[in-house]
């Protein structure tokens, strides 16, 4: 039986309200935005949610977040932009794939930190309306041919290209430690020697224990990190790169085809989505701080 994504979700959600469900402490108002209440247990949530976020976790940097939160769904709200619970666990997914872990991973680690279920939604939430709302202001917004031409030509010089590839994972148990991990490191580069093909390669990988082997992907460099594609660049069709530290284990990629792709159709479209990324970007943190800057804050 195969377990959906967010069906996981929704069972870490459901874990996350129950221990929320604690007795509440007295709370002491800290400020307020547009008449909107800021407390310490808001503060208290916020400093566990940026931890696991990754995000600064001053106060100053955390009121700036609750601010931006708020903000962002009070104005949405006027447009009647109303997230659905699939929009929000789908932003913890991309929110998940920009941190490079597993969406139910980033779930474990917030229920863990001790994040309520309603902080939870209200974050991802406020994004969410945000991105839709940046968007339907700018459906106009697209990138000039001449723009996309440049910046194919610079990724030409870098050698754009489209990779069949084959992520292979040699699995590291948690509570392995060092000694763990450096005989998987023996491990992986021992398969690294030996592989001189996807053919066979693949079917060695597959012998061995614990070992991970994901199906064959086609990915271009237009639209994968630099580091990734640096490291396929330097790697010979039919070999692996160079093992790599995961939250899961050691990963190597098996180079299994290249071919140029500096004047396709499909690398011009990667290089418009990720140039009209860009300016969705710029855009909306242009719109927050003509938000931001119209707020009323209050410090106590």
């Amino acid at each position: 039986m195969t377990i959906r994504p967010a069906i996981l979700l929704r069972a870490a959600a459901f874990a996350i309200m129950c221990a929320a469900a604690a007795p509440a402490q007295a709370q002491q108002l800290v400020g307020t935005i547009n008449d909107s209440p800021i407390t310490n247990f808001d503060v208290e949530q916020r400093a566990k949610l940026n931890r696991a976020l990754r995000l600064p976790t001053t106060r100053e940097g955390l009121l700036e977040s609750i601010y931006e939160d708020r903000l962002k769904l009070m104005e949405t709200k006027k447009f009647g932009i109303a997230p659905s619970e699939q929009d929000m666990y789908g932003m913890i997914g991309r929110t998940a794939a920009k941190m490079k872990v597993q969406p139910q991973l980033l779930m474990n680690t917030m229920q863990k930190s001790g994040v309520s279920m309603e902080v939870i939604k209200e974050h991802f939430n406020a994004e969410y309306s945000w991105m839709a709302y940046v968007r339907a202001l700018n459906k106009s917004l697209d990138i000039s041919q001449s723009t996309i031409r440049a910046e194919l030509a610079k990724k030409s010089q870098k050698g754009a290209a489209d990779y069949t590839i084959r992520q292979i994972v040699f699995i590291v148990p948690a509570s392995g430690g060092p000694a763990a991990l450096q005989n998987r490191m023996r491990e992986a580069e021992g398969l690294r020697n030996r592989f001189t093909d996807c053919a066979s390669g693949i079917a060695l990988a597959r012998q061995l224990p614990d070992v991970a082997v994901k199906d064959a992907v086609t990915r271009t460099t237009a639209t994968m990190p630099e580091q990734l594609a640096e490291a396929l660049s330097r790697t010979p069709v039919g070999r692996l790169t160079q093992p790599g530290r995961t939250t899961s284990g050691l990963e190597m990629v098996a180079v299994c085809g290249k071919k140029d792709t500096s004047d396709s159709e499909a690398a011009a479209d990667a290089v418009r989505q990720e140039l009209l990324s860009v300016r969705y970007d710029q855009e909306a943190v242009r719109l927050y701080r003509e938000v931001r800057a119209r707020a009323v804050i209050v410090n106590r």
